[in-house]
């Protein structure tokens, strides 16, 4: 196939800055209530409908950061629950349960599970993931971006370099679903330095504005637009630009296409908190709190202003009584000119308005606080951490505690692993299995054929696990007095019950639920087939015990028949 023509890359290039300049006619309204939200509780979202100047100041119209704290304690500790650094908080294993029995099938998987986390916490996933999280739980929609580290000009790669996870924040992005209600379409805006761009996309391809503003070292930035999208079929070449999406960056003003590329799968994950119906963008729980934190915050600047009239009133002065400046400062003198006998109340007073309490709110700004912090779930997070400083804390208490926060995320929960969780893990482990970063996988997975699928082992995912083996220790416990009633009954009688409440249970199945929901690594357990070994061997020992047991007892029975085959023996000679 040949190589695009300057036509043709013309008009890819108009047509992403076109299709993003309508997504953001489209999103106007979701991208003017992030600027109404941000302020309140994460002012690095501001300023998605204006501009401003690089480190002016974001929150001059604050009087409380209840929001801004609240925000942050959720996120972070949602974060921890579903993806905490350390923690393995996904695994691998495979459509195929016979590949699940086989240790150097699962062992594989876990394997290949620890290379993603490395990969993870060394691609920034870990930091960028509160972005993500953030523009999430708060403003209902998060972004994650995951493709390989790309070198820069004066770097020499060899092999595979790793990945690279970027989050573009709230209301930087606007994006398009499919017919199933997927997002497989979205648009960012960039912006870059000339030498930035010159290091990602090459001098050459940049437009001329661009390429003067290189020549003479200007630090000034310019708009670029990267589109991510399903290539049409008339489009694809070879290489990259055949690949089922297209990833193409335009520069704003002069649409001319300074890149192209594309990707095999969507390399954008795009979750969504909840949503109302036909809306491709989510809502959070900034859209919840919205109206309280307003009140909240209005209230406590009109006591601030209150506050301030009170320690300097608006004062009545009459025309020239003062000479100089009037001081407020403790011990301060102002001079005024009075007529002899004159109170100084006719030269300068202040100004009386009825009320001499500053605290003129009649909002209760603490239940303003409880109320935002319930929306949160700041005041259980809060427990929770307290009693995790607690050494003399009864597990038990802080679990049903754990237990109950979990369960209040639990239908969230559902929606984050089928928008982020799953292509999240598919995403990472096709790209490194294409790159060959994984080691050699076994024969069993070469002869079957691999269908790997995630399981997530978060705290949060564990939690809903959890009541399955609740309910199956609690059964244990229901049946225990019956089990010890026909064991007293075996000794007793020294015969097994004929209907044995233990047989109703298979203990290998409870062995693998166990293992399977409290995540215990594959290397620590053993696969059927060795079991199988190992309790034939038992088996085999067994018999050959009783074995040896019937042999000494012939044998001894021998030993006390021979003296009596011997006296008869004589006897019959004596006759």
């Amino acid at each position: 196939m040949a190589n695009r023509t300057p036509e043709q890359e013309k008009e890819i290039g108009a047509r992403v800055v076109d299709r993003y300049t309508e997504g953001v006619k489209h999103s106007e309204n979701f991208r003017q209530r992030i600027d109404l939200l941000a302020p309140f509780v994460e002012a690095t979202r501001s300023n998605v409908q204006s501009s401003a100047a690089p480190g002016a100041a974001l929150l001059g119209r604050m009087y409380d950061s209840e929001g801004i704290s609240s925000a942050d304690l959720a996120v972070r500790q949602i974060g921890s629950y579903l993806h905490g650094p350390g923690s393995q908080w996904f695994g691998l294993m495979d459509e195929n349960p016979i590949v699940n029995q086989d240790d150097d099938g699962r062992e594989w998987y876990e394997d290949c599970r620890d290379r993603m986390l490395k990969q993870a916490a060394g691609g920034a996933f870990y930091p960028e993931s509160y972005e993500a999280d953030m523009d999430w739980a708060i403003f209902g929609t998060g972004h994650m971006r995951i493709e390989k580290r790309p070198p820069l000009p004066y770097e020499s790669p060899f092999g595979f370099q790793g990945l690279r996870f970027n989050s573009f924040k709230a209301g930087r992005f606007v994006v398009f679903e499919n017919g199933r209600g997927e997002v497989d379409e979205d648009y960012v805006e960039l912006k870059k330095t000339a030498k930035a761009a010159v290091d990602l996309w090459g001098y050459k391809n940049l437009p001329e504005n661009v390429q003067e503003a290189y020549d003479n070292n200007k630090a000034n930035e310019f708009r670029f637009i990267q589109g991510i999208y399903p290539r049409r079929h008339g489009e694809k070449t070879y290489g990259n630009k055949a690949m089922p999406f297209a990833s193409c960056v335009a520069e704003y003003q002069s649409k001319k296409t300074v890149y192209e590329s594309g990707y095999p799968e969507f390399p954008d994950v795009v979750n969504r908190w909840t949503r109302c119906w036909g809306e491709p963008y989510g809502r959070g729980l900034g859209e919840i709190a919205l109206n309280t934190l307003i009140t909240l915050n209005t209230a406590v600047k009109l006591d601030t202003e209150a506050m301030a009239l009170r320690i300097k009133p608006a004062l009545a002065q009459r025309h020239d009584s003062v000479i100089g400046d009037r001081r407020f400062s403790p011990w301060g003198v102002t001079i005024v000119k009075v007529n002899a006998g004159e109170p100084l109340q006719n030269a300068l007073a202040p100004i009386v308005t009825g009320n001499s309490n500053y605290s003129f709110s009649q909002i209760d700004a603490k239940v303003l606080k409880d109320q935002i912090r319930r929306i949160f779930y700041a005041d259980m997070l809060e427990q929770l951490m307290a009693l995790e400083g607690q050494q003399e804390m009864r597990v038990y208490v802080f679990q049903q505690k754990q237990n109950i926060v979990q369960k209040m995320l639990g239908p969230t929960y559902g929606r984050w692993e089928s928008e982020f969780g799953i292509p999240w893990v598919a995403r990472v482990f096709n790209l490194m299995l294409r790159e060959r970063a994984f080691a050699p996988p076994p024969s069993i997975i070469l002869e079957l054929g691999g269908q790997p699928k995630v399981r997530f082992e978060s705290p949060l995912a564990r939690a809903q696990r959890s009541e399955q083996i609740d309910s199956m220790n609690q059964a244990m416990q229901d049946l225990q007095p019956v089990i010890n009633m026909q064991i007293a009954e075996w000794e007793k009688t020294g015969k097994q019950p004929a209907q044995w409440v233990l047989d109703g249970y298979d203990f290998d199945k409870y062995r693998e639920k166990v293992n399977q929901n409290r995540g215990v690594p594959a290397t620590v357990t053993l696969s059927d087939r060795q079991i199988d070994a190992i309790r034939g061997s038992r088996a085999e020992a067994e018999r050959a015990a009783q074995a040896g047991a019937e042999a000494m007892q012939f044998t001894e029975g021998i030993k006390n028949v021979a003296p009596m085959v011997a006296a008869a023996g004589q006897s019959q000679k004596a006759a």
